[in-house]
């Protein structure tokens, strides 16, 4: 009796609850909803014409626009993937083989350092023209998605190796295992789910790159479609053609998302935000450190050159250091004015890299204090800037400019929308990361959450907020030339088309030299202070 009296009011509370729909149910319907809210507004913004007669065009523009163009889509989608997928395989190949060298032998990473860090703040849109020039149509833009493609596999692969097991080599030296078994049994098998993390970044970047070198020309490719469709002012085909290409790069991501998290039985790997360089400490260790940057810097000038002459480049065409120093420095008369326009051009784009740099950090920080205030804000945001952070937005740059027009603008907000996703992703986990002893110091203290925010959180996740600068500068930088070559008229951007077009190589040799330059300093002057916010603010983890 005693037991049928017990059962009954436990039968009677999980009725209800059967009732309630999963967390997970109800995430998606949050999500859908949202989605479908946002596709609303869109809808209104282009019914009242909110941006302007003609250049918001509705969704169901796009999609009727998108249908209409299948046949050219096959054949754009297959040009682009022509390019961008040995690319892709060729760094990805190139980028373990460097990375295993280079966790080797540590000697041989400081000796190289400056000549890897110099091609990755290297603005692709600044490379496409003159890879043009030197090489065929066809390899220029599978260089630059060799290029794109390089940095996250070799930067995943040596966050990989280090972490391999140090008990495991052990065993294996133990019995009579050599360096290359410790290499293959060990260091590899280990580094294999994060070299998956940095693979499924690699095939958007690749995408990107192939992208951009349909910019600077071509026959066919979804960048020469996007270009096409920007001069006839079609901005129902220039949105199908940024969607799709979107799509594409998301597509890649997700397949390789899936094969990473079973190589990782189930465990994601999260690549570090750490520079792929660090400084050495100590006196002795840094005088080494200085030998080797200049040597890395002489190996970079004299690769320069040596390549110019084992491709047999034409000097009308390739300039050589000398060259392009030459031009830089010394005022013979002749190029006196070009020297003067470059800095001129330096005066637009850099304010406009830099303020939207700082505008997409400061949003991006905004918004990550919003999602530790709202779990719902951040289940709305947060799984499309992951996706977002790894997608070719600067192949945005021609929808942004129908909208907004071909001004300073325009390149703002590239820069802002650049590095506000990558940036958000990185300081919400910031912020988040605080050891929950000193959260309960603070809740002991009764400090309310912005105090735990301005004085607990900040402080912590200030090596995030340095490495999301660090990223965010150069990503910006390259934002910016890419609406200034494609729309604007001005900048450097402007300078790197207009020299291409007119047969001015050697301003255009200049161009890109100074550009990459100044993306080196934003990216190392940004490093050092990451660091040093890191051995301030990190050691407690």
């Amino acid at each position: 009796m005693s037991v049928a009296l017990q059962q009954k009011p436990v039968a009677a509370q999980k009725a209800p609850a059967s009732r309630l729909p999963s967390p997970r149910t109800r995430e998606t319907l949050l999500i859908l909803v949202t989605g479908a809210a946002l596709l609303g507004l869109w809808q209104l913004s282009a019914h009242y014409q909110v941006a302007g007669a003609g250049t918001l065009p509705s969704p169901w523009g796009v999609l009727n626009q998108l249908v209409a163009d299948g046949d050219m889509y096959v054949a754009n989608i297959t040009a682009t993937l022509s390019e961008a997928v040995p690319g892709f395989v060729l760094g990805s190949l190139t980028a373990v083989i460097v990375g295993v060298l280079f966790a080797e032998f540590s000697w041989l990473e400081r000796l190289f350092s400056g000549s890897c860090v110099a091609l990755l703040c290297a603005p692709m849109i600044a490379l496409a023209p003159i890879f043009y020039v030197i090489f065929t149509p066809y390899m220029e833009k599978m260089l630059l998605a060799t290029i794109a493609a390089f940095f996250p596999v070799l930067v995943a692969t040596m966050a990989g190796l280090k972490s391999a097991d140090p008990m495991m080599m052990d065993v294996v030296r133990s019995c009579g295992g050599r360096t290359l078994t410790v290499i293959a049994k060990v260091k590899i098998r280990s580094a294999v789910p994060s070299i998956a993390s940095g693979v499924q970044i690699a095939f958007p970047s690749a995408i990107l790159g192939a992208i951009l070198g349909e910019f600077a020309g071509g026959e066919d490719g979804l960048g020469v479609f996007m270009m096409n469709s920007l001069a006839q002012f079609n901005p129902e085909r220039t949105w199908g053609a940024g969607i799709v290409a979107t799509i594409l790069g998301t597509v890649g991501f997700a397949l390789f998302g899936v094969i990473q998290r079973r190589l990782a039985a189930g465990q994601a790997i999260a690549l570090s935000s750490a520079p792929l360089f660090n400084d050495a400490t100590g006196l002795a260790r840094r005088t080494t450190r200085l030998l080797l940057w200049m040597a890395s810097v002489a190996i970079l000038i004299g690769g320069w050159w040596a390549s110019l002459k084992l491709l047999g480049v034409n000097s009308y065409f390739g300039k050589t250091p000398a060259d392009v120093f030459r031009f830089l420095v010394f005022d013979d008369g002749k190029d006196g004015q070009a020297r003067a326009e470059l800095w001129h051009a330096l005066g637009q784009t850099l304010p406009a890299a830099v303020i939207g740099a700082a505008f997409g950090l400061a949003v991006a920080y905004i918004a990550a204090v919003g999602f530790l205030r709202s779990r719902t804000l951040a289940r709305l945001i947060m799984p499309l800037a992951m996706v977002l952070q790894s997608v070719p937005l600067q192949a945005m740059t021609p929808l942004i400019v129908v909208i907004l027009g071909r001004g300073m603008f325009a390149s703002v907000v590239v820069a802002v929308l650049v590095c506000f996703f990558p940036s958000v992703v990185l300081i919400t986990f910031g912020l988040r990361d605080v050891p929950r002893s000193a959260v309960d110091v603070f809740h002991s203290m009764n400090a309310n959450e912005l105090t735990q925010i301005a004085k607990l959180r900040t402080p912590a996740a200030l090596p995030k907020i340095f490495g999301a600068a660090r990223i965010g500068l150069p990503g910006a930088l390259m934002g910016v030339l890419v609406a200034e070559y494609l729309a604007t008229g001005q900048g450097v951007g402007f300078m790197l088309s207009y020299s291409a077009a007119q047969s001015k190589y050697t301003g255009l040799w200049a161009a890109t030299v100074i550009i990459t330059v100044i993306s080196v300093a934003m990216y190392t002057g940004v490093a050092r202070a990451e660091r040093w916010a890191e051995r301030r603010y990190g050691g407690h983890r």
